[in-house]
């Protein structure tokens, strides 16, 4: 029973309560992007070299850097003359920078309210005294009931 009490005056007290709260968050940060891009084509070349008379004939000898993707071919013809062909290869390079500065400024609010309003409190403890009138008009008429039937 007196659990029951105890649990009704805690419903009583926290229903009739009430709170309020806003929060407000303002974000003033701004970001900064930066995009660089360069790009850089060589186109390969030729390099033509003709030497006269060398003991070959009808021949091509061919040297590959495979480091710097240069070719160096020896022709010679039919005479015995030689040619040199150095090829290059073409270079690309294309180099992307991205640049990224973020500054925070983050503003926040918070606004609380809470009040108290006493009128169901007023309810909770007229309807408990309610309660306990009946309780009491029920109890009278059980010990009327009981006084009658012993009497007889």
């Amino acid at each position: 029973m007196k659990k029951l009490i105890y649990i009704t005056l805690i419903f009583i007290f926290l229903s009739s309560c009430s709170s309020m709260k806003s929060f407000f968050s303002k974000d003033k940060g701004t970001k900064d992007t930066k995009t660089e891009v360069v790009e850089t084509t060589k186109k390969g070349g030729k390099t033509t070299l003709e030497l006269p008379n060398i003991i070959y004939k009808d021949t091509t000898i061919t040297s590959v850097n495979y480091e710097t993707k240069t070719i160096l071919r020896t022709t010679f013809d039919k005479k015995g003359n030689q040619k040199i062909d150095c090829l290059e290869a073409e270079i690309n390079e294309k180099i992307t920078r991205i640049e990224e500065a973020i500054q925070n400024d983050i503003e926040t609010k918070t606004k609380s309210e809470t009040s108290f309003n006493p009128q169901y409190f007023i309810y909770a403890i007229a309807a408990l005294g309610f309660i306990i009138i009946i309780g009491f008009i029920v109890f009278g008429i059980v010990i009327t009931k009981l006084k009658k039937s012993v009497i007889t």
